[in-house]
């Protein structure tokens, strides 16, 4: 597997490579008084095999600088460490973004995980079945509050099914659970993370989320919290046993002046 996609722990928090940043600028009110417009932020990356991606000790370092920025808010939430999960290791991918009011006035920095696992054992007439964990956090300035965090993630082939996903209700009180269960797997259920809710409510994004081919799902947390957020969400996938992966990863980021 290629490491391309590697970062030393200095390095974290830069773009790696995505497909786009895209930055709203919130500018100022006809009385010289900063605008109350929201400021965004979002990501884009195509993920492959020919895109590269992280080595397992380099997806460990990247856990441990979330760690470091975002304590319980970060991938694995308040347990803090990857669960015995039992899944496959195929990849993980990192990226950031920063939403700005003006060039030299930021709102709030945000960063993403992504990893994918294959689920060993689990075919289907001809077809793998694969995991996927998402985790954006962002941390707002003191002059910003947080409004808005959505990962998501789609799948570009036709031949390629968006199956269970979590979370998929509303959650308005925190922690919040995400589930490793398999339903379609023997044995007893998967390990189960929780995080933090700090304000708002969680839910998955109807707009983004899309069972069966060419299928998608995202994440949503909406709110209004002037400190470190972060949002967790998993999906299950499957295509054919003899493709590799396929997918588009996006997430976005809004927040206010106060």
């Amino acid at each position: 597997m290629r490491n391309d996609d590697c970062c030393s722990r200095r390095q974290f928090g830069t773009t790696l490579g995505g497909i786009g940043v895209a930055t709203m600028t919130a500018g100022c009110s006809a009385f010289g008084l900063p605008s109350k417009k929201p400021v965004t932020a979002s990501t884009e990356r195509s993920l492959s095999p020919e895109s590269g991606s992280m080595s397992r000790s380099d997806f460990a370092v990247a856990v441990d600088n979330t760690r470091e920025t975002y304590g319980e808010n970060g991938i694995w939430g308040l347990a803090a460490s990857e669960p015995d999960h039992g899944l496959e290791y195929v990849g993980a991918w990192q990226d950031s973004a920063i939403g700005h009011r003006t060039d030299d006035e930021p709102a709030f920095t945000s960063d993403h995980l992504l990893v994918l696992y294959r689920l060993p054992g689990l075919q289907l007439d001809g077809e793998q079945f694969y995991r996927a964990w998402l985790w954006s956090g962002a941390v707002p300035e003191p002059s910003s509050q947080l409004e808005a965090i959505r990962p998501s993630i789609h799948l570009v082939r036709d031949s390629d099914d968006m199956r269970r996903y979590d979370p998929a209700s509303t959650a308005t009180e925190g922690p919040v659970s995400v589930s490793f269960n398999t339903p379609a797997t023997p044995g007893p259920d998967g390990p189960t993370i929780e995080f933090p809710l700090h304000a708002g409510e969680v839910e998955y994004a109807a707009r983004e989320t899309r069972i069966g081919d060419a299928g998608g799902y995202g994440a949503t947390w909406t709110g209004a919290y002037d400190s470190v957020q972060g949002v967790n969400a998993t999906c299950v996938m499957k295509w054919p046993a003899d493709r590799a992966y396929d997918i588009r990863w996006n997430a976005e980021i809004e927040a206010t002046p106060k």
